[in-house]
């Protein structure tokens, strides 16, 4: 299992992307709550200052977005998210449809160990471009 992260503009030009491979994942929540971790981290290390994160997990975006402490085995990395939340001027977490996710998810799913890059998306994500387009 992996974590698959791109960031975009406000045009939904590509900016940076990465897929790192997650040792001894657990379940599907606990991937996307490091992936989360691991796409806010990208925006600190880049230096964004206002920054949107969108999941297709609902769990995962209500907690954030609530900004509230969490009891569950996931509550470290919640935690942690929203440390590193509020180093932003701005920063939100939405949630959208699997569906709007497929770069992402393409990125986790193929993810073979650490990998990153910048606007140059990887080839194989391109025909994923159009899906993930939201308006």
């Amino acid at each position: 299992m992996g974590a698959g992260v791109w960031a975009r503009d406000s045009n939904g030009h590509c900016l940076a992307w990465l897929a790192h491979r997650i040792p001894r994942p657990g379940d599907g929540e606990l991937a996307e709550d490091w992936a989360a971790r691991e796409a806010i981290q990208l925006a600190l290390h880049q230096g964004w200052r206002h920054v949107i994160l969108e999941g297709d997990c609902v769990n995962l975006i209500c907690k954030l977005a609530g900004r509230k402490g969490d009891l569950s085995p996931i509550g470290p990395l919640i935690f942690d998210i929203l440390c590193f939340a509020c180093n932003f001027l701005s920063c939100h977490f939405n949630w959208v449809r699997r569906s709007g996710n497929a770069v992402a998810r393409f990125l986790a799913q193929t993810a073979t160990g650490v990998e990153e890059g910048d606007s140059v998306i990887p080839y194989s994500v391109l025909g994923l471009l159009s899906l993930d387009n939201r308006e």
